[in-house]
Formats: C-alpha cells, structure tokens, sequence
C-alpha cells in the first residue's frame, strides 16, 4: 500500500492515572512522614529450570509525600501476579525487586506498556555565575519550580523510547540493553494511502527479551532504562529496581563457620535519590517530578532525597543486627552518609559508625571481612609532611552500592531514633560539611554575614544550600523494643579471627588469573575530573612529585592526587599524580590524536 503520509501517536492515558489537581506550600513536605517502603519481591530463585518473567513498563500513580497524597504521575516497572490478579509493585515509584540464585538461568521479558508523554517536566536554567557568598543557591538548582527556566524543546513530547539494562549483571551483549535498542511503546501510526483513505496499524517492536545467566558472585545489581539520549529523563521517571542475587553454597559456607547473616525481614534494600517537583507560578508544588539542570552541563542535583521511592521516611526498626543493601541510584549526587541523633530542638549528635555499622559488601560481593567505614583521620604524605585532609562516614557515588551491616542494638536505651544524613556538597570533591577547605575559594562558600568570614566546620545534620545541600536528611530510624533472641552473628565485636572468606570463587579474582595476561603487568590511572565551567573530562595521570608538578599540566595549579598504594612487600605508600604526558583523552585543541594499545589473535600487544 503506498504510504503519502505517516503520523505516530503514543496511546492516551487512562482516566483513572490521570495525575489529580493539587497546590500544596513547600513547607508541607517535611521530614519524616511516611513509613520506608519496601518493594514487593518476585522469587524467581525460588523456582526450578529455566523461568521466565515478565516484567511491564507502565504508568503509574504514586505517593512521594503524604502531603502531596497519589498525585505523581511516574513510568515504572512491574509484574502482573496472576494469583491475586493484581500487580506486584502498583503503588511503589520503584519496580519490583528480582531476586535470582547464582548460577540460575532467567530470562526477563520487558514489554514497554507505556502510554502518553514523559511525566517530568524537564527544563535549563542559564548559568549566571559561581554561587555567591550568603546565596541560599544562584543556580536554582535546589529550588522547587520552574521559575527563569525554559522547558527542554521537545521533551512536553517525549513518549517512551527506553531500553532495559542490569547494572553490573555480567550479560551478553545481546541481552545486555544497549542504548540504541530501544523497545516502543503500544502506539498506532496512521497511514494514508494515495487516494487519501486513513488506516490505523498497531505497530511491533514493543517487547526485549533478556537472558541473564546470574553467573557472579552473590550481590545487589540493579536494572534501569537505559534509552539513548534519554536515560536521565527515564531513570527520575521511576524506571529502576533492585536486582538481589542469591548463593546458597556461600550461606551454607558462611554458616559452617558460625556466621548468620541477618535475613528477611532485617535484610532490606535502599534505594537513595536525590528528586525536585514542579510548581504552579504561586510557588504551591503540584506533585509532578521536575528535572531542572543547567544549560552548561547535564549534571542535576536535587533537593530532595527520596529512599525507595519516598521522601526523607522513616523506617521502624528493632534493636538487633540488619542488613541494609544501599544503592545510590541518582543521577549525578554522591553522598557521604552518616548517622546523628536529634534532641528535638534541633541539636544533632553524631553517632560514630564504628559504634554499630560494618560494610560487608560492594558492588561485587562480600568482602574477606566486616571493615569499619573511614572516620576521617588525616594521611601524611612523606613528600612534605603535610596532611591530607580526608573525610569519614560512607561516600557512595551514582549507581554505587554498599551491603552494611548494622546493630541498632548497640545503641543506648536513651536513643529512641537516629538519622541518616548526607554531608557531601554537589558536585562532589574531598570536602564535606565537617572537613571544609582550609583555604577556601570566598565564592563558593558560605560565609558568617557577621566577620565575612567562612563558616567553621560544624556537626553533620547541617544544611548548606549554597553547595548544593539545602537539606541533609535521607531517612530516620525509630528504634523499638530489643528481641529476647538475634540469629545473626555480631560483627561488631566479633571473636578473634572471624571473617568472610569464602570457598574459592572459580572465577578469576586478580590481573594474573585472567588467560594470557601479562606478569608483571602495568596499571594505568585515569581521572573523571570537573573543569571550571562544568565540562567532565578525563585524564590519564602519571606518577610525579610535588616539585615535579610543573613539567605538567595540571587542569588547575596544584591539581595533584595522592593515592595510598602498596609496595611489592604489602607495604603502605604514597604516589602522587597529575595529569601525563599523554594528556588528556580528548584534547580541547585541534590534532591530538589517541593512541590504543590492543591486542592480537595470539594475545600479544
């Protein structure tokens, strides 16, 4: 049939997921108000053979607040359960938690059942200037609203073109949801023959069907959209989920030893971003999702921090040992997380974490033992003998992941809840609220309106918009009653020689275990650093001294990094590094061409 002209339209949006009016003050969205969410489970480790599941991107309307009510309008991912003939996550901003065993072949068939246009708003402020001493924030980057912002051409327009990818999942490349693979959603294009009669044609493509066959250690990874172009767009939209992989054999061995990890319903997954909502011009919020970012660069930060899908919850905990699986699933924020106690009138006390938490795992599985987090003790470098200033708690970048083990048990009866902060300001470098710059830049910090002079480091649990931390808050834990009994292990204090070794992994766990690699081998340290204006760029660095530097050409004066290494004998030392000879990977002149090493047939260089 000849085709004179072609149209495509996403399907309209059921009237019972339209987004209602609302008009709710800034104000109302304080802290603490909404239970933590915990996503619905789909056990397919609970299954035998080959499963297949199914797994829905649909509208939905959700809950961020209370004080909002079901009145954002999300993309999301979920399960139809057939038994009780409803769907698994239908209330939750997150998708369902997929929970396999290692080893366990599943295949996950995603349908893209999305209808209408992107539910964020998505706009640019211009770039005015560096932040300004006293300004709450120039950029309006932390503010709610689109005030002297534009909308993003097009984005009013965007239906879901997206495409599915396991994060950290060691997939094929077929299965593993390359951005140019997008799935459509249900939609019709009218055709119009030659003599003017239309036709609507349903049209394929919708579906992507992936085969993971878990073969890695026992971890969380997490699946989002992955859509060219678009994945920052679709991620806020609500398309993420966690992704739990189960190892029998290691909780058998863990268990031979005496170890007991804590289980369900102490085992819970955090997902931590940071979120902004639209408002009508009065200021009043209306519910809907806003990604506001900067002409200059496509970093966004935001000043809300929602865990598993809700803003600043608070989660009713008993005073045992849990395991708390953090995910930070933002866009561009990193955290440095802590734990204060609030007194009420606004004093926060900090809980120091070696107290009562253990990191036990990371993106790829257990540890060889519980390590405490850094608490922020100064390194001397032997070059100059000067310090560099460190700082402590948990630092998480985007798409990071941390298994904690923590014992609210060790808490004193006197401490009925503690909150979990963030200290880092955004973007994020070595500074954080309590381990400000010894020599700051006057412009970029706050600075007493009194003596002009900077704030002195204070207590974690305090704001600081100007760096782009208007709140700290991520998330309260109440603490209730202590149990008669606890079937994990203490790790805290745990006896001598305890830890995590496991049976050997059979895969390869260093450089030489790969096939054909070459002993001894070299490393080459690379470097994903903000230029002023915002740009990311990235730099091959190689090894200096500080009377070095200059034969360099560091991205600004004194532009070194300090790295802590081991010698051949295990021994601590320091190297320094600035950017080498080869430069930078994408030179700002013209000419600078990039040179790769690779390899042959045979695995010769």
């Amino acid at each position: 049939m000849p085709v004179s002209h072609l149209t495509v339209a996403p399907l309209p949006m059921p009237k019972e997921l339209e987004a209602p009016a609302v008009a709710v003050d800034p104000n109302a969205i304080a802290p603490f108000q909404d239970e933590l969410p915990v996503p619905p489970a789909m056990h397919l480790d609970e299954r035998r053979g080959h499963p297949v599941c199914e797994v829905v991107l649909s509208n939905k309307l959700v809950q961020v607040h209370r004080a909002l009510g079901r009145a954002t309008p999300v993309w999301s991912y979920d399960i139809w359960d057939n038994k009780a003939k409803r769907w698994l996550a239908e209330d939750c901003y997150l998708g369902p938690t997929l929970v396999v065993r290692r080893g366990q072949r599943v295949t996950v068939v995603y349908e893209n059942g999305l209808c209408w246009y992107l539910p964020v708003t998505a706009v640019q402020v211009e770039l005015t200037g560096l932040p300004q001493p006293g300004a709450a924030d120039p950029l309006a980057a932390n503010a709610p609203g689109r005030a002297n912002a534009r909308v993003i051409p097009g984005t009013d327009q965007l239906y879901a073109w997206a495409v599915t990818h396991l994060h950290g999942g060691r997939s094929g490349a077929m299965y593993d949801g390359w951005t140019e693979n997008a799935m459509l959603p249900p939609r019709t294009e009218t055709e119009t023959d030659a003599k003017g009669r239309k036709h609507e044609v349903e049209m394929p493509g919708k579906t992507q069907a992936s085969v993971y066959e878990n073969e890695q250690r026992a971890t969380m990874l997490w699946y989002h959209d992955h859509g060219m172009g678009v994945t920052r767009f679709n991620v806020m939209a609500g398309l993420a989920g966690a992704y739990l992989i189960r190892d029998p054999r290691e909780e058998k061995a863990l268990a031979r030893r005496g170890i007991h990890l804590p289980a369900a319903p102490c085992d819970v997954p955090l997902v931590i971003q940071d979120r902004n909502l639209d408002a009508a011009d009065d200021g009043r919020l209306n519910g809907r999702l806003l990604h506001k970012s900067t002409s200059a660069t496509a970093e966004f930060f935001g000043p809300y921090t929602l865990v598993n899908g809700v803003i600043w919850p608070k989660m009713s905990v008993q005073r045992r040992r849990y395991r708390l699986r953090l995910l930070n699933g933002s866009n561009a924020r990193t955290y440095c997380l802590k734990l204060v106690t609030d007194d009420g009138a606004g004093k926060a006390t900090e809980v120091p974490l070696d107290q009562l938490v253990r990191q036990i795992g990371g993106d790829g599985g257990l540890l060889a033992q519980p390590v405490t987090l850094p608490k922020g003790t100064p390194v001397p470098v032997p070059a100059d003998g000067k310090p560099i200033p460190t700082t402590d708690g948990l630092i998480l970048g985007s798409a990071e992941r941390a298994d904690l083990y923590v014992d609210f048990g060790k808490l004193g009866d006197d401490v009925k809840s503690v909150i979990l902060v963030n200290t880092a300001f955004a973007p994020f470098h070595q500074f954080t609220v309590q381990h400000p710059d010894p020599n700051p830049d006057p412009t970029q910090v706050e600075t007493d309106p009194t003596t002009g002079k900077p704030v002195p480091a204070v207590a974690a649990g305090r704001a600081v918009p100007g760096m782009r931390l208007p709140y700290p808050w991520v998330m309260r834990f109440d603490l209730g009653a202590r149990p008669d009994s606890d079937p994990a292990t203490d790790l805290i204090s745990p006896p001598a020689g305890q830890d995590l070794k496991l049976v050997a992994d059979p895969g390869p766990t260093s450089h030489q275990d790969l096939p054909g690699a070459p002993d001894p081998h070299g490393h080459r340290l690379v470097a994903l650093v903000e230029n002023p204006p915002g740009m990311l760029m990235m730099y091959e660095l190689a090894e200096t001294t500080v009377g070095q530097a200059g034969q360099f050409t560091p991205l600004a004066e004194g532009g070194l990094i300090t790295v802590q290494d081991v010698d051949d004998q295990g021994k601590a030392v320091f190297k320094t590094y600035a950017p080498g000879a080869h430069g930078q990977f994408t030179p700002v002149g013209s000419g600078g061409p990039i040179a790769i090493q690779d390899v042959d047939e045979q695995g010769k260089p």
